[in-house]
């Protein structure tokens, strides 16, 4: 037992502890602390337009992609098979495949159970729903920067890469984003509906430009809100700590993504949770498996920057 918190004099006894009556209670309260988490983007940032088509069975599904027609300057002598324009055009399909599982489990004794002052198994499984989610977006953001095109990646194109990461600073943090935008357009990636992820640090950064107006962002209400700071040129950014980060010399280096939705999709297919009685035990369980998948499905409607960050910046 620790000491009297309030101390006596020399002579005053610590009435605190069992053998002068502890007479002062130890109290455990039924208001737990609140759990903070980080924001889940996920479902901002795909699409589940093939969820439906494999929910109840399957393991993995084919993707059509509309393939491009050859298009040629023609006259009146022009002879469509010699000019190639009776070839069936074609395009390699996509895939998503349910290829991810997460596994939890937890239990309590009956008689912690029964004693316990706050419902200790809701707790924990409400838990376990944040982590999945937690688990999900971090598989996803580590997972999609080699499946996207190689034109909207790379040093070569001004994005960074392994080794040559680009150093965001206030002067230049804006620009990348728009590079990264640019890039996306010239391929004929629709500008509506653009989502960018960015780390804290890359945060901070807009903030500290004038981009903390509500005017630029185009906010009524100002930026930062629940993982999403606002609109920048018709780009809407999402604020996510759960961005790989890689060991570039002293420095660490992360990705920041532009995405179209149409280009990222996800799937669930099987999420149940049980409650179980354990065999030969006095104790309750909750046991839950998730089954999801998710691919890039258009690898040009996606743009992966490679950055380190300014220090001064910060």
């Amino acid at each position: 037992m620790a000491a009297l918190p309030i101390q006596g004099g020399s002579t005053y006894p610590n009435v605190s502890l069992a053998a002068n009556g502890d007479i002062i209670p130890t109290l455990w309260s039924q208001r737990c602390t609140v759990k903070h988490y980080g924001s889940v983007i996920a479902p901002e940032i795909c699409n589940n337009d093939w969820e439906g088509e494999i929910k109840s069975m399957g393991q993995r599904i084919v993707i059509p992609r509309t393939p491009t027609v050859t298009v040629i300057d023609g006259n009146k002598d022009v002879d469509l098979d010699t000019a190639g324009l009776y070839n069936t055009p074609t395009t390699p399909a996509s895939e998503l495949e349910i290829n991810q599982r997460e596994i939890y489990g937890f239990a309590i004794e009956d008689v912690d159970a029964f004693q316990t002052n706050t419902n200790y198994l809701d707790r924990l499984a409400e838990d376990a729903v944040k982590q999945t989610a937690i688990r999900q977006d971090t598989k996803i953001l580590a997972g999609i920067a080699t499946r996207i095109a190689a034109t909207n990646r790379g040093a070569a194109n001004g994005l960074g890469g392994t080794g040559a990461p680009v150093t965001i600073s206030a002067t230049n943090a804006l620009n990348f984003l728009m590079r990264m935008k640019r890039i996306l357009k010239q391929q004929g990636v629709s500008q509506y509906g653009l989502k960018c992820v960015v780390g804290p640090k890359f945060a901070q950064i807009l903030k500290n430009t004038d981009l903390k107006s509500a005017l630029v962002t185009g906010d009524d209400v100002g930026v930062i809100r629940n993982g999403r700071l606002g609109e920048i040129d018709g780009l809407m950014l999402y604020e996510s700590i759960y961005l790989p980060q890689f060991t570039e010399g002293a420095n660490t280096a992360e990705y920041v993504y532009v995405i179209h939705p149409d280009g990222l999709t996800w799937a669930m297919q099987y999420s149940l949770p049980e409650y179980i009685r354990l065999q030969n035990k006095f104790k309750s369980g909750i046991r839950g498996q998730l089954l999801w998948g998710y691919n890039v499905v258009e690898p040009t409607y996606l743009a992966a920057g490679y950055v380190i960050y300014d220090a001064n910046s910060l």
